[in-house]
């Protein structure tokens, strides 16, 4: 090999050195980048590891907050209205596969074991739950208007039983200060109150007073029959063909 091919031979290794080398500085800066990118990611899980640990404990305060508002009040209803403090009430979060599911589960002096409200035969209990579970719901959405009941104690048996059902939602009505309306057949519920309306079968619509703040329509008979009053005048009676 003579000199010049040695030369030649120098030369192009130069350039494959030089090639090389800056190779090494694209991956260095490559290997730099990556590692920076897998420290932020590091750094970013952590995060949302601490996050996710956040969430759950939020989540987890704000169930332990309504599982005890919706079991106290309920609670404290069912013996008020019953006057026995062997009546609870417990909510319980389960999950169906991936759908999470409520348990509404009564305790009473029948059965000190919880059971589901839905299985049980006593109506009256499950009137009472449906009237608290109502109340809380309007209190917790922070909803101002007023509460319209159906025949909220058509299954409970007793006078007394239903004074009470009555006093707890006069209590209701007092500390909320909601405007409540209450349809009943139940004579107890009409003279309960001061200012009720009643309407029975060929006569006009009588009331007490003018202004309510708890309301009772009691519905005497399922055949109404009343004329419509006209604008700043009294009703009057309407006699049946």
């Amino acid at each position: 090999m003579n000199l010049n091919n040695l030369d030649i031979k120098i030369d192009e290794l130069d350039n494959q050195v030089k090639e090389l080398s800056g190779s090494i500085k694209t991956l260095e800066k490559q290997y730099a980048d990556n590692t920076q990118k897998l420290s932020n990611l590091k750094d970013l899980q952590v995060t949302n590891l601490m996050a996710i640990e956040l969430l759950n404990l939020i989540q987890k305060v704000t169930k332990d907050l309504i599982k005890d508002t919706f079991e106290n009040i309920i609670t404290q209803a069912l013996q008020f209205i019953y006057q026995d403090s062997n009546y609870s009430f417990e909510l319980e979060f389960d999950r169906h596969g991936n759908t999470p599911k409520l348990r509404f589960l009564v305790k009473s002096p029948d059965m000190q074991e919880a059971h589901e409200i839905v299985t049980t035969r006593a109506g009256g209990c499950k009137d009472i739950v449906a009237l608290a579970l109502r109340l809380v719901l309007l209190e917790a959405s922070k909803n101002t208007g007023f509460l319209f009941l159906d025949e909220p104690f058509k299954r409970l048996d007793n006078e007394e039983t239903i004074n009470k059902a009555m006093e707890f939602i006069k209590e209701v009505q007092k500390n909320s200060n909601r405007q409540i309306f209450i349809i009943t057949h139940e004579q107890e519920v009409v003279d309960s109150v001061l200012n009720s309306i009643v309407i029975s079968n060929n006569t006009p619509i009588s009331a007490k007073s003018q202004i309510a703040q708890c309301s009772v329509i009691s519905e005497q008979s399922k055949e109404v029959n009343i004329e419509k009053s006209k604008r700043g005048r009294k009703p009057k009676n309407v006699s049946k063909d």
